[in-house]
């Protein structure tokens, strides 16, 4: 990133080649072949991100996947992305009597069943699930998309179109 943004002061062409390169694993060219990008298909993204972890696109809204009767999240919004160090919230497995048993008796606790492999179980660049659940299935470690990596993403697009 900072050869393409002026910060480095000599960028040569392996800065280079290694931005490119990212910008082509975050459109598709990766071990899933994934467009880490939501909702992609009316630009030309056969396989794109059908789905995001946040609460305005949560699971029961209309907004929650992108579907043949589902309008999903909006188009453009770069996604967590696979992650080996994802877990299920540990009261999914807390044993019987404790105080975190069955998670609290929290009504989620049916996500507890769900079967999260992918992404436990996989290798690091294959540990990703389009899911969309909240605690304690964690699908925000894996789909929720941040202000952080958006905005680099961004800056890493705008330094190719100048």
């Amino acid at each position: 990133m900072a050869a393409l943004h002026g910060t480095d002061p000599k960028p040569d062409d392996a800065s280079l080649a290694a931005a490119v390169e990212y910008a082509h694993y975050l459109h598709g060219v990766n071990p899933l072949g994934l467009v880490y990008l939501t909702n992609m298909d009316k630009a030309g993204a056969s396989h794109s991100a059908t789905t995001m972890f946040h609460s305005w696109f949560a699971r029961g809204t209309r907004w929650q996947r992108v579907s043949e009767y589902l309008p999903g999240p909006p188009p453009g919004f770069l996604v967590g992305g696979p992650n080996p160090q994802f877990s299920i919230d540990s009261c999914c497995s807390a044993p019987a009597g404790s105080s975190g048993y069955r998670c609290y008796g929290a009504s989620t606790f049916s996500l507890c069943q769900r079967d999260l492999k992918p992404p436990l179980g996989q290798p690091p660049a294959k540990s990703y699930l389009q899911y969309n659940d909240p605690w304690p299935a964690n699908s925000w470690a894996i789909t929720e998309p941040s202000m952080h990596y958006q905005s680099y993403y961004i800056r890493l697009l705008a330094a190719f179109t100048r």
